[in-house]
């Protein structure tokens, strides 16, 4: 994918839900999904690493021509060996847009640990799970970077917004 390009990320989606891949939408997305004004230009899941999970993973990004991002020369993604070899994360270019896979995102865990507290939306006619505020919250103050700080805040106030009063 050039620069100049816009990435598919509901395409993504689609082709990630249609091929039977179970994940959890993080990142900026999910922030969107909670009405945050952050645009991003990536998808960023947490992936079950249960190895029919790994085979449909890898069947659906084939044709999306995986490599690994921010390596010279374009080098093609073994994908499921890749996460399976203890990485928490693995970060790719294809031909749809930059896919970041997690094994473990920081503050929320794996998918079985984030699946059962995410929250479902509907995209393209599709039930997709994706992080509470609680969850995301937890990933940006984990990861502690100067834009999560800002995140932190917009998320805490969407909460307050949109969340009942406790008592």
């Amino acid at each position: 994918m050039s620069d100049d390009e816009v990435p598919d990320l509901e395409g993504m989606i689609r082709g990630l839900a249609d091929g039977g891949v179970r994940f959890v939408v993080g990142g900026g997305l999910a922030l969107s999904m909670h009405g945050s004004a952050y645009v991003t230009l990536d998808l960023d899941v947490i992936v079950d690493t249960a190895p029919d999970n790994l085979a449909a993973l890898e069947l659906v990004m084939a044709p999306w021509a995986p490599v690994f991002r921010n390596v010279p020369g374009a080098v093609p993604v073994p994908v499921a060996d890749v996460l399976r070899s203890g990485l928490d994360v693995l970060t790719t270019t294809t031909a749809r847009g930059d896919l970041d896979l997690f094994v473990r995102m920081a503050g929320v865990g794996t998918f079985a640990d984030a699946a059962g507290a995410a929250d479902l939306t509907r995209i393209g006619g599709r039930s997709v799970a994706f992080l509470s505020i609680a969850q995301l919250l937890a990933a940006k103050r984990a990861a502690g970077r100067p834009k999560d700080i800002a995140h932190i805040h917009e998320l805490e106030a969407i909460r307050a917004l949109t969340e009942p009063p406790a008592g």
